[in-house]
């Protein structure tokens, strides 16, 4: 008999035997596999995830602030989608019963929008029309044709967290019809986290949303479906506006004046212009609030105070002979209004009382009085009653509902004036507005009333220096991401992260390693008995003239048969029912995981383990 006969009679002989250590070697080769197998399932689970959710949407530009909607095609991409992307909720009414559903993503998109999804092209929207993602839409119980009532936050241009901003929502609404109810698929998923949970999503007409929160013709993201675009946008994107203005009668005291939306200049805009402009001195300027200016008992409610390093020309500082009043910064400047209003003298000491710049969980927090000597006294007029330098309502940058408002008495402010507003105060807004009534140093403002979205208030430059207000536009190109406008690889970041920085598979091996450890041991287990019980046919064979190598070989030989068959059927049984479990369930990574990994790993493990020391016994 020769050797391969002598292994095929052995197999079958202890066919027993060998049926319980293929068993063992088939569940750990099953384990292995179905660890790697669900380990890259969870992967391309997550990247199909991300790739439902972005369509063809590559790059998103998003903004801190609403932007030019016209930007979106100066882009240079060939496919652009203007976005209005804020929060809100949903109101339904059928039956006498009220629903509501809180915690929405409001997309307002153009037609455009649909066309970086392949498979979902819903029918274009009309005015005051909306399309839900299909999980809203059963919360509200609601079909195509009902009206249900949108509501959302507007969009303020101050942080809230701003001693002017908003302490709390306003909210505005409109009533809308649902015109579509999407699939909860493909771009109806749109959003800038990934997430597994039934998209939240009310989709409206651009125009619809932009008219309902007072946003002409603007957007604040922009979805893009290339990776390489020309982003250069417009200063009035970043809410930075450039006027000329002059309080004198000459041109020696015109100025440019920079501002922004938010009443605080970014301090890369600052930046920006001197590197830009480094052969002009722009003066900064920082004007804040002041609840009260006192000296002794007398004091003036609501002043405005400017802090600011006076220029030859433009002041707003001058003596006599038009040379800048220097203001240490332990001093303080009046107009001769409030100093004849206070009966302030040079040399007195003053106190300013003020509100902190910003806001902690939306509470004021009065500071530290600052008490300052009185360095001078200005005019308003000159000898020929024209406006002095330092009368100039332009040093204090533009804020809706007080600025344009006829009496302090109407300011629509974030918190109640409660120091007593006398007549004199009122006959001052009349005659002079927001003219500043004390300057202090521009050091000892920015130390008084920095805060994280910036220091200077605004930006002066003398006209004398050469520049205009074009120049300044289409030149000043300050670093989009330092103004608070993100260009980001949306996809890109999205497939990064469906990858991660752990190795699915490997998790899973360790997850399996005590299984796997268990399978080996019954393996050596099961062979060891196998050939223990064999002990007088080794007797036999070496009497026979077998030597020890023969013998190594044969047994060797025989076990891997065995352990191949085992294998293949491992392998075979791993793939069957890694596919049938994970197919056969949710989509989410979670159930798609864990439950197989119970199910494949465990109780078929257990059910093994059991079967071969039932063969053994």
């Amino acid at each position: 008999m020769n050797r391969i006969r002598f292994i095929l009679a052995s197999l079958w002989q202890y066919r027993r035997v060998h049926l319980a250590v293929a068993a063992g070697v088939a569940v750990a080769t099953a384990v292995i596999t179905g660890a790697l197998l669900v380990g890259d399932s969870v992967r391309g689970s997550l990247r199909d995830l991300v790739l439902e959710r972005l369509g063809g949407i590559n790059q998103l530009l998003i903004a801190e602030q609403p932007f030019r909607q016209q930007l979106a095609n100066e882009l240079g991409a060939d496919e652009t989608g203007p976005l209005l992307m804020i929060p809100g909720s949903l109101a339904s009414s059928a039956n006498g019963e009220s629903r509501n559903a809180t915690q929405l993503s409001i997309i307002g998109h153009t037609d455009d929008f649909w066309r970086f999804d392949r498979n979902l092209s819903p029918a274009p929207l009309k005015r005051n029309q909306a399309a839900l993602s299909r999980s809203v839409a059963a919360e509200l119980q609601v079909q195509v044709g009902d009206d249900v009532l949108l509501r959302t936050p507007t969009l303020d241009s101050m942080p809230a967290d701003s001693v002017l901003g908003e302490k709390s929502d306003t909210v505005a609404s409109r009533r809308l019809e649902v015109a579509t109810i999407l699939p909860d698929e493909g771009l109806a998923r749109f959003s800038i986290r990934p997430s597994q949970q039934p998209p939240r999503k009310v989709f409206v007409p651009l125009a619809t949303l932009q008219n309902l929160l007072d946003l002409p013709d603007q957007a604040n993201a922009v979805a893009l479906n290339e990776t390489k675009i020309a982003l250069v946008p417009k200063l009035e994107d970043f809410g930075v506006s450039v006027s000329t203005e002059n309080t004198g009668t000459s041109r020696a005291t015109a100025y440019l004046r920079l501002t922004a939306e938010r009443l605080v200049l970014p301090s890369a805009l600052g930046e920006a212009f001197a590197a830009t402009f480094s052969d002009v001195e722009a003066q900064p300027a920082i004007t804040y609030l002041a609840n009260t200016i006192k000296l002794g008992e007398r004091q003036i409610p609501y002043s405005t105070v400017t802090g600011i390093d006076s220029l030859a020309g433009i002041g707003p500082l001058l003596d006599e002979g038009n040379k800048p009043i220097l203001v240490a910064d332990d001093e303080i400047v009046l107009n001769d209004w409030a100093a004849d209003d206070l009966g302030a003298k040079i040399g007195d000491t003053l106190t300013l009382t003020y509100y902190e710049p910003e806001t902690t969980h939306g509470q004021l927090r009065e500071a530290e009085p600052v008490t300052l000597k009185l360095r001078a006294i200005v005019p308003l007029h000159d000898a020929e009653g024209n406006n002095t330098t330092a009368n100039d309502p332009k040093l204090t940058p533009d804020l809706p509902g007080v600025t344009d408002q006829r009496s302090i008495s109407d300011w629509d402010l974030p918190f109640e004036l409660v120091e007593e507003i006398r007549r004199v105060d009122e006959d001052y807004w009349d005659d002079y507005a927001t003219t500043p009534k004390a300057f202090v140093s521009y050091q000892l403002a920015k130390q008084l009333w920095s805060s994280r979205w910036g220091t200077d208030s605004l930006l002066r430059v003398p006209v004398s220096a050469g520049l205009a207000v074009d120049q300044i536009t289409t030149q000043l190109k300050p670093d989009p991401a330092e103004m608070g406008m993100t260009l980001l690889p949306i996809k890109e970041q999205g497939l990064a992260a469906s990858r991660g920085t752990t190795a699915f598979e490997g998790l899973f091996l360790g997850f399996s390693f005590f299984l796997m450890a268990s399978a080996v041991m019954l393996i050596a287990l099961l062979f060891r008995l196998g050939v223990e019980s064999r002990a007088s046919e080794l007797g036999v064979l070496a009497t026979s003239g077998w030597n020890a190598a023969l013998l190594r070989r044969t047994w060797l030989s025989e076990a891997i048969v065995v352990a191949l068959v085992g294998a293949i059927v491992g392998v075979v049984a791993g793939i069957g029912y890694a596919r049938l479990m994970i197919h056969g369930l949710s989509t989410w990574w979670v159930a798609a995981t864990v439950t197989p990994f119970l199910s494949l790993h465990v109780v078929p493990t257990s059910l093994a383990l059991g079967f071969g020391i039932g063969i053994v016994v």
